[in-house]
Parts: C-alpha cells; structure tokens; sequence
C-alpha cells in the first residue's frame, strides 16, 4: 500500500482521501485549518500550501501529491502562483509525482464543445493563472525533474461542493428567490463531486501518471453526464 499527501481539504480533497484510505492506504491531507474527514489512515495536517518547506516535508516518503487546493475566486492571481510552485519545488525534492486538479478555464474561450486534445489558449487573467500552473508542471516533467500530470473538470455539484448552482439549489429546495449567473438556457457540463474520484484517486493508476519526460498521455477528464441547461438541472 501506498502513502500519498492531498494538499486541500475541500470538496474534492476530501473525497479523494476517502477513498484512497478505504483502499488501506496512508493519506496525509494537508489544510491551513487541519481539518477532513475522520479515519484511521488519513493523518489530518494544519500548513500553509504555499510554503514549500511545509510541503515538502509533508511530500517527503509519499508516492503522490495530489493537488486539491481551492484558494477563494477572487484571489485566484495572487494566491494560485506561490501554491503552484511550493507544490512544485516539494514534488522535486521529494521525488513524489504530482497530480494536480485543475478546471477547464485554461482553455480559453472556446466556441464548441471542448476535448482533452484542445489547445489552451487561455487570454484573460484568471485563465491564464490556470493555464500557466499546467504548463510550468509540463516544462519541469518534460526536463525530467518531476513526474506530473493533471485531470481537468467542470464545475461540481454535490456534496461540499461551492459551484454557483450548489448554492443556490437549497434556496430553490426551500421555496425562495435567487439569482444565477449567465444564461441559464445555455447547456453546461456539471461534475458530480463523488464522481471525480474515478479517474485518478485510484492509486494503481499513480503508476501511470507522470510517463517518461517528454511524452503525454491527453489530460485526462473528470466523467460527466451529457451537458444540462441549469434551469433544467434546477
């Protein structure tokens, strides 16, 4: 059995340590408040992400970093950049892969629906945040310093979950008024958060992650049911 730190206590960390420990293996899961779920294999840690020391001593002996950190929307542009590379500098260090959960905003502003194969033309600020934090782990694996890969998702909705849609579905269950952002008439692709343990928490697959420098594998995609208007989806 493995031993893996999950950077990130949120929705998606949560589950991901969930699983990896009913598979019996160790898990680390580090927050800036030590909190997560109980259980005998999951170690829960207070740090700071963007402190490299801080993860690299949490890195030191796992097989993978799992990166499931969710600064706040708003501070995307600072906070993001020395969270990336701390995790960076420890998967280095460390010699741990790094396997990172990143969302669909590096692509850009696409006009069709997207696919693994696109290119990421990432061309305002929060996207390029997203966009850069892939392609700095691609330039460090590609030079045979660390082993990294990532896996891309839309927005979540089920437990813990923080989406828009996640908000305001109670308030819809409870009979009272709220506003959406965007139209809601257009289709959009939801993750259900229990879902995006499939492609990647699953530790044999920590075998494959990260090939040899210099080749990929598509980024792989968090499954998702067919694209839903949200007035249907609510």
């Amino acid at each position: 059995m493995g031993t893996y730190l999950i950077v990130g206590a949120g929705a998606i960390g949560t589950v991901v340590a969930e699983e990896l420990a009913q598979q019996g293996h160790a898990v680390r899961l580090l927050s800036r408040r030590g909190t997560g779920p109980e259980h005998s294999l999951i170690e829960r840690v207070t740090g700071d992400a963007s402190d490299s020391a801080t993860v690299t001593r949490h890195a030191t002996g796992t097989d993978a970093v799992f990166n499931c950190a969710n600064p706040p929307y708003h501070r995307w542009p600072t906070d993001w950049p020395p969270i990336a590379n701390a995790l960076l500098a420890a998967a280095e260090i460390s010699g741990s892969k790094l396997v990172t959960l990143n969302n669909l905003y590096a692509y850009g502003r696409p006009t069709g629906p997207m696919t693994p194969h696109d290119p990421l033309s990432a061309d305002y600020e929060k996207a390029q945040v997203r966009a850069t934090m892939w392609l700095d782990a691609k330039r460090a694996h590609d030079d045979g310093r660390i082993r990294a890969t990532e896996v891309r998702a839309s927005d979540f909705i089920g437990p813990r979950s923080e989406s828009y849609l996640g908000l305001f579905i109670p308030r819809i269950i409870a009979n009272k008024s709220c506003q959406v952002i965007g139209n809601i008439d257009a289709p959009h692709s939801w993750n259900y958060t229990k879902m995006s343990r499939t492609p990647w928490s699953p530790a044999p697959r920590t075998s494959d992650l990260g090939v040899a420098p210099g080749t990929h594998r598509p980024i792989p995609r968090v499954p998702c049911a067919r694209p839903l208007t949200t007035s249907h989806v609510s």
